[in-house]
Order: C-alpha cells, then structure tokens, then sequence
C-alpha cells in the first residue's frame, strides 16, 4: 500500500481512538475540546483572507490557534479539527502551519506537483492527513453505523446532528455505509451535479465508482440506471439539494462449497508469476474482505459487498494480479465460498459479553481472514 494512503488511513484510525477516548457523540463542542490543547485566538488574519488557521508552536508546546471567524460556522468546527489533526498526529512537526483545510474533499489523496519540491508536497500531505482526522472526529464511524439503516431522507437529516457541511458529511457517509448507494449535491444556482460520491468510496481513490447517469456538471438522469436502481429520491441537507440512489446490488449464490482458499489458491496459482506476487496479492484481498460489514446477515448481501469491493480494488489498482484475479473464471465461486464461509462463522459465533479492557470492535463478528 502507498505510503500516503498508509498515513491517512493511520490518521482515521487515530481520530477513532480520539473519539473514543474522549467519549465524542455529534454535534462535538470542538471548540471546548481544542480548547483542551491549545489556545484558541478569534482574530482576523491580516492581508491573508483566504487562509482558515494559522497553528503556532507545534514544535514547542505552547499552541495557539490564530483563527479565521469570518467563515460559515461549519467551516470553523471544521477547521478547529483540522487544527486538532495537526497536534494529535504526532508526525506533524513545525513552529508554524498556515492552513486552508478542503471541505470539498477531506480525504482525497492530491496528485504530488513535481514542479513544488519536496517541501511543499510534504505540507501538503499534512493537510490531507489533517482532514482526515478532522472529518472523522466530527462525524464518527460509530455515528454513521446508528443511523446507516434509516431510510435515506431520514438518515440525511440526522446526519445535520453533525453540524458539518454536505460535503464533508456525505463523504465519510458513503465511505462507511454498504456499497450501493449513490449521493449527488446539485449546483446551488441550477440542476447540474457539483460533485457526487459512491459508498464504499476507498480512501485512496478521489473517483466514486462510475454510475450511469451521474456525471460532474451534468444533470442526473436516473433512467439511465434502468432497472439496476433499486430506489431514488431528492432530499435537502444543510440547506443543499441532494440526490439519492440505492442501487440492486444483491446476487443469487448457488449451493456449493465454503471452502474458499482452495479456490483462491487455484486462482492465485494461474494469476501470479512469483512468490512475492502472491503474497503481494493476498496481503491485498486480505486487505479488502478484512473490514467486511455487511449490513444484513444473508448471504446474498455478504457476497454482494464483497464482490463489489473486490470489483473496486481491480479498478482502483488497474492492470495487474487484482484485475485477473476478479477477472478469472474463478472469482464468482470464490466469491460465493468466502460468503458462504462468513455466514457459517457468523452462525457459530456465540454473543458474549464485553469487559472494559476489550478492544474497539469486539464481540463483532468479522470475515474469514486470509
């Protein structure tokens, strides 16, 4: 894995430990919890209007946060985490930070500029880190898994609880929510999309899985998504207009084995030239399938996600041993093993009850590894 995604992904888990610790249910006063590690001075920044927050004394612990007021309230509370990111993630290094965090996309991994140097990509890959601490502090996994099983209007309005802007919500709720479903903020002034995003967005790809129909500065055409689309439906959140898709995402799985690793063996033997291919590989569908939380127990919704999250990752990586591993005729029936095999586990798996000194997540039950 990229050592960018590496990092941003370091910084989401922090902020989830961050939320737990601290015990942060939305709206978070993120101003009192700043407050807690630095000083906070409201103040306009001179000559500089466009910047959100200067960070001062990083390096030396004595912080204080040079704060642009002149901003949309979400944006402050944005930019407070933001600021936050910085000090609570402990690679962050510098006496001084002038920040102008990216609500529109808090978790997109920019393209380096070779033409800035070194320094700048550095500062940069600090910012990305930055709002991705930032947006999960603000709306916590934990949040999303509360109201990820309302229907859809519904869920948008309690996503408001969060107090954040449409695009900072609607970004960490497609990243958390089951694959299907599709979101598109329509352009203030008129009916074209701004931007739009898939669930199960991986963190390291700026590109929602394509979907008919849905195209940046175009109008949303849902007929194009034929009978594919499940439900749909227009909604207001944070004062914008939001469309909402929920695609068939479902797979008939035949009777058959759940032995899923001599398929996966046999598939791994044809696709992978060495040994440090396939382990390569495997480190990767290990990756994919490790987090698998589908959000009901059958065994079409299980295969179904994790289909479409292999489908994903071949995408998102291009040609290589992914892509001929969900291309090779092979990957359905182990698609449908692994699926039958974490239900088999799901239904063995006793409830037993939690002890404070258990970690994050268990007593959950989760996929086969590999």
């Amino acid at each position: 894995m990229n050592a960018d995604i590496e990092r941003v992904l370091s910084s989401q888990a922090l902020a989830s430990r961050f939320v737990q610790e601290h015990s942060l249910v939305p709206p978070v006063d993120v101003h009192a919890l700043v407050a807690e590690y630095a000083d906070i001075l409201e103040q306009p920044i001179l000559n500089s209007p466009d910047i959100d927050a200067v960070l001062l004394g990083l390096d030396s612990g004595d912080r204080r946060i040079l704060l642009n007021g002149n901003r949309a309230p979400t944006r402050i509370r944005f930019t407070l985490a933001h600021e936050l990111g910085h000090i609570a993630l402990g690679w962050h290094i510098a006496h001084e930070l002038v920040c102008e965090p990216e609500e529109s996309d808090p978790t997109v991994l920019a393209p380096r500029d070779s033409r800035q140097g070194q320094a700048t990509a550095d500062r940069r890959r600090q910012e990305r880190e930055a709002n991705a601490f930032a947006a999960r502090i603000l709306v916590p996994a934990e949040f999303i898994n509360a109201i990820r099983a309302l229907p859809v209007p519904e869920m948008l309005v309690r996503l408001e609880d969060a107090q954040v802007s449409a695009y900072v919500g609607l970004r960490v709720l497609s990243e958390e929510l089951p694959a299907g479903y599709v979101f598109a903020l329509r352009e203030k002034d008129d009916n074209r999309v701004e931007c739009w995003w898939t669930s199960r967005t991986d963190v390291h790809s700026s590109h929602p899985y394509a979907v008919p129909g849905i195209r940046k500065g175009q109008a949303v055409d849902s007929s194009a998504m034929g009978h594919e689309l499940q439900d749909s439906g227009w909604a207001h959140h944070q004062g914008r207009l939001v469309w909402w898709g929920k695609t068939r995402t479902t797979i008939e799985v035949p009777e058959g084995t759940s032995n899923w690793r001599e398929i996966r063996d046999e598939i791994l033997s044809e696709v992978c030239s060495s040994s440090d291919s396939k382990t390569s590989l495997m480190q990767s569908l290990g990756g994919v399938v490790g987090n698998l939380k589908p959000i009901s127990q059958d065994i079409e919704s299980i295969a179904s996600e994790l289909k479409m999250r292999l489908e994903r990752k071949s995408a998102n990586d291009g040609a290589g041993p992914m892509a001929d591993f969900v291309a090779h005729d092979q990957f359905l029936p182990f698609v449908y093993a692994h699926a039958r095999s974490t239900l088999e586990n799901k239904k063995r798996k006793k409830p037993r009850r939690r002890t404070s000194d258990q970690q994050d997540g268990a007593g959950l039950s989760k996929s086969p590894g590999f």
